[in-house]
Parts: structure tokens; sequence; C-alpha cells
């Protein structure tokens, strides 16, 4: 258990930080995933970046608008 919290603590970083390298607001995030068929709303895009809970489904398109790759 340990493990999986350490792990939800990296991704919810690197969300947070690749939002703030990619120079977007969390509104344009939601914006650009809905043009990828993506609908979430504000407070489930603050929860991923808070929680790091995503699912890789999600993540993928996250990386994508946020142009970088899932390593």
């Amino acid at each position: 258990m340990i493990a999986r919290a350490a792990a939800h603590d990296r991704i919810s970083a690197a969300l947070r930080s690749a939002l703030d390298r990619a120079g977007l607001d969390e509104q344009e995030v939601i914006e650009l995933l809905r043009a990828r068929g993506v609908s979430i709303s504000l407070a489930t895009l603050e929860r991923w970046e808070r929680t790091g809970g995503i699912r890789l489904e999600e993540a993928v398109d996250v990386a994508a608008v946020y142009h970088m790759s899932l390593d």
C-alpha cells in the first residue's frame, strides 16, 4: 500500500508540473481534453492533480494535451 501511495504522489506532482510547463490553465486543459473526446469537470482535473488517481486511458489523453509522454 505504501508503494501505491508513493506512486500516486509522483503522479500528482508530475501532473501539476506538466500543467505549469505547458503554460495552460486548468480550464484550457479541460477544453483541449473535450476536443479529444474526453469530457471532465474542473473538480475531476483538480482531484487528479491532488491525488494522482488517474486511469491510464485518461492519462494518455492528458499527456497528449501536455505534449509529453507517460514516462
